[in-house]
């Protein structure tokens, strides 16, 4: 019996932390991008940058509660289904909540690393992988983007 739940348990894991390796990329890359990114925003629509972050940063946190909303209903179906018990559930919630914490942590430990290396993030922003595209995920090898 335990080993019929072991293997969805495993892949439900594998698939929350990738999920939440995918949010955190995405999340550095969007904060990376920020501040060229309003500027310009702000000048071609002429509205004042301070306005231009606060929209982006709203629609940002919106589509973040969009997606664990999204997340969370899945894992709720996986224990309806009997894939994951609801302790499971929960400390699983709580591993990929752990895991987003220390890439915030270690995508500023390599910002401000860059910082006092003098190194020029949105600059060298162009000669990444992943060029200068508002993408997300996928970009993991670029320096500004840890």
């Amino acid at each position: 019996m335990k080993k019929k739940f072991v293997f969805p348990l495993i892949a439900v894991g594998i698939l929350a932390v990738a999920g939440a390796l995918w949010l955190g990329i995405g999340q550095a890359k969007a904060d990376s991008n920020m501040p060229a990114m309003t500027e310009q925003l702000s000048e071609k629509l002429g509205v004042d940058q301070s306005k231009v972050e606060s929209a982006m940063q709203e629609i940002r946190t919106e589509h973040q509660a969009e997606e664990k909303a999204a997340r969370d209903a899945k894992l709720d179906q996986a224990v309806e289904d009997g894939v994951l018990t609801e302790d499971q559930k929960t400390t699983l919630i709580q591993k990929r909540d752990q895991m987003r914490e220390q890439m915030q942590q270690q995508r500023q430990e390599m910002q401000q690393w860059m910082k006092d290396q003098n190194i020029d993030a949105d600059k060298l922003h162009q000669y990444q992988s992943g060029g200068a595209g508002m993408g997300r995920g996928g970009h993991m090898g670029g320096y500004g983007d840890m």
